[in-house]
């Protein structure tokens, strides 16, 4: 298994206004570092997007907490896959986003894709700490 971590500090946004961006996977799109990703479409429940270089996937919303969103590549295909996004903090002040990628893969795909993979979430973090501070 790859698991890969990645946690932002969001300035002046309170807890439930950051949830519910996320919460919705349309939103989602401005997260994506738009050098590495094609064909983007979403609802506010599944998205689909090819990830350059490494394979096409589609997402659903799996679950959804009070302060987190976990989505999953119901299919399995190129391998079993959960993102999961948490927001955590207090109300107009610092708020800690906590973004995890989980993938199942066998040790030759994930010598393959563990770089582009991190790559993928770093910028995940960087485009949302920007897509919500630029607001």
């Amino acid at each position: 298994m790859l698991k890969i971590d990645r946690e932002v500090s969001i300035e002046g946004s309170d807890q439930n206004t950051l949830f519910e961006w996320v919460n919705d996977l349309r939103n989602w799109e401005s997260l994506m570092p738009s050098d590495r990703i094609e064909d983007w479409q979403a609802d506010a429940d599944s998205c689909s997007l090819n990830l350059k270089g490494l394979a096409k996937l589609e997402l659903v919303k799996a679950e959804s907490a009070s302060n987190s969103v976990k989505v999953i590549n119901p299919n399995g295909k190129p391998f079993g896959i959960v993102i999961m996004i948490s927001v955590d903090g207090n109300s107009g002040e610092q708020n800690r986003v906590e973004l995890t990628f989980e993938g199942q893969m066998n040790p030759f795909i994930k010598a393959m894709a563990e770089k582009p993979l991190s790559n993928f979430i770093e910028g995940l973090g960087q485009n949302f700490k920007e897509a919500i501070e630029g607001k």
